[in-house]
């Protein structure tokens, strides 16, 4: 069961690329680029999610995350957006997210790979086209195969 769901979570995130028109303000935006900038994007590191927590201010120095702290940004990320917010809450403060990654990632990637799910799962606003007609429909079989 992980195995696929981690499959079909990974081609859905690989084949949404622009199929998901989500606004992302401009201070989100620059914190973004500035973690692209300083660290290398290695699939099998996480040290970009963890320049994101830590600029972000939900993760302690000590590599844990504070789950208030994350919750606060979860609010204000999606302080227009009460339906995302309310079930990536649900879904992704949970301490076992052992579904949304291989068991040796760190815990940040699967928070990460959490809050992308459900943000795709429920975008606000998709691009008309075929490509992206194919990735939606995928979304169903993707849902059905997470907690």
């Amino acid at each position: 069961m992980h195995r696929l769901a981690l499959f079909i979570f990974s081609v859905v995130v690989l084949l949404n690329k622009g199929c998901c028109e989500y606004e992302i303000n401009e201070e989100k935006t620059a914190m973004l680029e500035e973690c692209a900038k300083t660290v290398v994007r290695d699939p099998h590191s996480c040290d970009f999610q963890t320049c994101v927590a830590k600029k972000s201010g939900f993760m302690l120095s000590n590599g844990t995350i504070d789950k208030s702290l994350l919750e606060a940004t979860i609010e204000k990320d999606f302080k227009n957006k009460t339906d995302i917010m309310a079930i990536v809450k649900e879904k992704c403060l949970l301490d076992n997210l052992e579904e949304y990654g291989p068991p040796h990632m760190c815990h940040i990637g699967k928070v990460t790979n959490c809050l992308h799910l459900y943000l795709i799962l429920n975008c606000p606003q998709w691009k008309t086209s075929e490509h992206c007609d194919k990735v939606r429909d995928r979304l169903d079989d993707c849902e059905s195969v997470f907690p």
